[in-house]
């Protein structure tokens, strides 16, 4: 692929700035069944590596890396906070559903949320979260 970040080897399709074993991480992911399936598990889970994390999230190639990474309870607020503005609702519900996203996040989110008008099944989440603010939820509920 020339005049691209990525290259391909063995049929997997390489970043070379990404970290050491992230590629075989994203190509797992990639990957259609079980094993993509059990991957992201895993990785909503278990990884607490916050570079890796992070660079995945970054991965516009695949949403559901950045659903494993938005899911994951030791991404860090940074990168939650990267995630919550994500063009894809089901990435901001992973971070809307995560115990970990700052309050100043949801907020955020549940603002843009409102003004952009898209499906309700985000700012549910939002409102369920219980890092929301009590005052920001009840002025939520007052006007819906």
């Amino acid at each position: 692929m020339r005049g691209s970040n990525q290259y391909r080897a063995r049929g997997q399709t390489l970043t070379p700035s990404l970290p050491a074993g992230a590629n075989g991480l994203l190509s797992q992911a990639r990957g259609a069944g079980p094993r993509g399936q059990s991957w992201r598990r895993s990785l909503d889970t278990d990884s607490d590596d916050h570079q890796l994390l992070a660079t995945l999230a970054g991965d516009q190639t695949s949403s559901t890396t950045r659903m494993a990474v938005a899911a994951n309870p030791h991404t860090d607020p940074a990168t939650l906070r990267q995630l919550a503005r994500d063009d894809n609702q089901m990435v901001r519900l992973e971070v809307a559903d995560n115990p970990h996203t700052p309050p100043e996040t949801l907020v955020e989110m549940l603002h843009r949320e409102q003004v952009g008008d898209t499906d309700s099944c985000v700012t549910e989440a939002i409102a369920s979260n219980p890092n929301l603010p009590a005052a920001t939820l009840a002025m939520w509920q007052l006007a819906h």
